[in-house]
């Protein structure tokens, strides 16, 4: 099911033109940083615990507010029920997904005697990276990497949506002006996909469909160097785990925000 989060915090925009790492395929996709306070105003729970936007609450239901990391959390439940239910991973798999879905190193690590090299994602909390707790922008966040892939027979076809917001308004951005226009730091609402991979491995991804972007921010991305180079590419391997999702379908289901 696809979510819509915001406001979030973009980093690493590859928009225009699908980027890659070494031998990764390349790919279109961008950074979202959540901060793990921030409300979702547009979603709410419901007494049964059921998380839904707010627009589809029935007129009289009693809801509570939820956090953008509630709505990110119940979304990652989902697909990993999809993926127990269609017997693509089974339930002690999916137990562990449950339980360590919020950062690469822990899901990694839960999982490693059950999968080869461990279950995959890009996901990383502040709380448990060091180089997060201390980094500008990232402190107090779960940050993590939403893509999709290119079509295979136009490469520079299959771009996500890209907007920004004018005068209260969102205005469409054309592929070749979105880099320009969403930049490292920048504000603003994410539409992506939360999904179980097991074409090579096991992964937990995010299909990316739409950035809008809200307000300017101050560049997240310092100059390069040795260390921050080998942290904030996003890891060799998490470009690599990228890399053994294979082609997604892409929610049918998602109207275009345009």
């Amino acid at each position: 099911m696809a979510i819509t989060l915001g406001k979030v915090r973009f980093n690493y925009p590859a928009l225009t033109s699908p980027t890659g790492y070494q031998d990764s395929a390349p790919k279109y996709g961008i950074q979202i940083i959540v901060d793990k306070n921030a409300p979702a105003p547009n979603y709410v729970r419901l007494d049964n615990g059921d998380i839904i936007p707010k627009k589809a609450a029935p007129r009289n239901a009693k809801v509570t507010p939820v956090t953008q990391v509630e709505v990110l959390e119940s979304a990652v439940m989902d697909a990993i029920q999809y993926a127990e239910d269609s017997k693509s991973i089974d339930k002690e798999l999916a137990k562990m997904l449950r339980e360590n879905w919020s950062n690469a190193d822990d899901l990694a690590a839960a999982t490693i005697r059950k999968v080869k090299g461990g279950a995959k994602t890009t996901i990383k909390d502040s709380e448990q990276v060091a180089e997060l707790a201390e980094k500008d922008g990232y402190q107090n966040t779960l940050s993590f990497s939403a893509r999709r892939m290119p079509d295979a027979k136009k490469p520079n076809d299959n771009a996500p949506q890209v907007g920004q917001v004018i005068g209260g308004k969102v205005t469409p951005v054309s592929k070749e002006e979105a880099e320009s226009i969403v930049t490292s730091g920048d504000y603003g609402f994410a539409t992506f996909n939360p999904y179980v991979s097991t074409k090579f491995g096991t992964a937990l991804a995010f299909w990316l469909d739409v950035v809008i972007k809200t307000a300017d921010g101050e560049p997240l991305t310092a100059a390069p160097t040795l260390n921050s180079t080998a942290s904030d590419l996003e890891d060799y391997l998490e470009m690599e785990a990228d890399d053994i999702l294979g082609d997604v379908t892409e929610d049918d289901d998602n109207d275009s925000v345009f």
